[in-house]
């Protein structure tokens, strides 16, 4: 099964609609009462607290979220927190609007900015454009980076 734009969507929503208190971070009672809600036993969402919680301090980020999100459908481990973190701290870089979007304007400037020299910036937007932008429409969402990537290891 693939990761789509869509299918992240959908993933973002339901972790929002689980955020009762809306502080961005599922605590474990709020996770708890969205499983109970399923007809979830109390085991099993043990169990899956304590995966989505690596680091047991009782919250959920959405990252953690994204994480075994990603590795349970595609059935295996290929994301991780630090890839997310990453990812997300480029991005950033990159969407210097900070709009949620990397136009082709917005990469040539951070390239710039990073001194890309040496580099021939127009065949990385190229590239960039070619091989991350999902839609077509010349801009790169965060979304569309981090399907792009994993996409390598859905194979």
């Amino acid at each position: 099964m693939a990761i789509t734009v869509e299918k992240l969507e959908i993933a973002r929503r339901d972790f929002e609609r689980n955020d009762a208190n809306h502080d961005g971070l599922l605590t474990a009672d709020e996770y708890r009462q969205a499983l109970k809600g399923y007809g979830v036993s109390d085991n099993t969402i043990d169990e899956a607290l304590n995966e989505l919680d690596p680091d047991h301090n009782g919250e959920i980020t959405w990252f953690e979220f994204l994480v075994d999100y990603v590795n349970d459908v595609l059935g295996r481990k290929v994301a991780y927190l630090q890839m997310l973190e990453n990812l997300d701290k480029t991005f950033k870089e990159y969407d210097t609007n900070n709009d949620g979007k990397a136009s082709a304007i917005e990469i040539t400037e951070a390239l710039k900015n990073q001194n890309y020299s040496g580099y021939d910036i127009e065949s990385a937007i190229t590239h960039l454009t070619q091989h991350y932008d999902i839609d077509e429409d010349r801009e790169i969402t965060w979304n569309e980076l981090f399907i792009s990537l994993i996409r390598q290891f859905e194979h």
